[in-house]
């Protein structure tokens, strides 16, 4: 054999030089958190000579089928030299948004393939709707939830919703309300066929920072132990405690959410809460530039349950 034909064989994606591996950017997705997953890829040349991956020559095979748009796939992002030309002993890395692909739960298999390497497979599970509540804010000292489940209330149009504030310290921390938008409320609603919304056209009330003004008489009302002025709600929450309440979706909706067909209703939560323990002041907010955080996803169809006698409504 020739030197020529030799360097040729040793180069080419058949001589399987190339190590592959597949990894996921999420241990446990969701049908909530999987339109996020990215698909992480890697190649190796284990081999003595520089190699041409020939990327747009592997295939994805998505539980059992093969993707047709493999090609095309493989041949963007971004990219530097060894994509072309991978030198002995050297990786490429890259990752590629495809968790759109796994949106139904249950077990889902992902196969990698090409001329280069050994076919690499990869089988995960993409879970469910996940408890009974779901966290849309968070800060140092406290949790904001939503139960998935909407409330009625007799004599209303309106469907509720149910907020759970969880204290994660160790000293009682409390905040006043007048209204929903002193709170965490549902601000806009959408059915789907996925667990999270295909179109944002939502508007959003800007979140203003307190004054220094607002702040001290914050501060001075949790220091005193003193009520709250007006029509405006004290709410204090011991060590370790939650506080709950339900606020109603105000443009109504309720006989149309209960006729939704699609699999999902999205309640999209919003708003901001300020805590103070009487010395400091703490912040829960969903931020202005989040799109998905606040998503509450409900199973259909929904049926809404009563509204409890005692409880606290905004």
């Amino acid at each position: 054999m020739s030197n020529r034909a030799k360097d040729q064989s040793d180069t080419s994606p058949s001589a399987k030089s190339l190590t592959a591996k597949i990894g996921l950017s999420q241990s446990e997705p969701t049908v909530e958190t999987v339109p996020d997953l990215f698909v992480k890829f890697s190649l190796k040349n284990k081999g003595r000579v520089t190699v041409d991956p020939v990327l747009t020559q592997t295939e994805l095979v998505i539980d059992g089928k093969p993707f047709e748009q493999s090609a095309q796939l493989f041949g963007n992002g971004p990219r530097d030299a060894r994509f072309s030309s991978l030198p002995a002993g050297e990786t490429i890395d890259f990752s590629y948004a495809i968790g759109y692909y796994f949106r139904k739960p249950g077990e889902h298999t992902l196969l990698w393939r090409g001329p280069g390497f050994e076919p690499v497979q990869l089988k995960f599970r993409v879970a469910p709707l996940s408890g009974q509540w779901k966290e849309v804010a968070r800060c140092a000292w406290a949790t904001v939830s939503v139960e998935r489940a909407l409330y009625r209330k007799e004599g209303s149009k309106d469907f509720f919703v149910h907020v759970r504030i969880d204290n994660l310290l160790k000293r009682p921390i409390g905040f006043v309300a007048g209204d929903r938008y002193q709170v965490f409320y549902p601000n806009q609603w959408a059915e789907s066929e996925l667990p999270r919304r295909q179109v944002i056209s939502e508007m959003r009330r800007l979140q203003k920072e307190l004054s220094t003004v607002e702040r001290q008489k914050l501060l001075a009302l949790f220091a005193s132990g003193a009520k709250a002025a007006g029509s405006n709600r004290q709410v204090r929450i011991l060590p370790g405690n939650s506080s709950d309440y339900y606020v109603s979706f105000n443009a109504g909706g309720r006989e149309r959410v209960e006729a939704v067909k699609l699999p999902y209703l999205i309640v999209v939560m919003d708003g901001v809460i300020d805590f103070s323990d009487g010395k400091e002041l703490y912040r829960a907010s969903r931020e202005m530039n989040d799109s998905n955080h606040g998503e509450v996803a409900l199973l259909t169809p929904v049926k809404l349950k009563d509204m409890p006698a005692d409880a606290l409504i905004f």
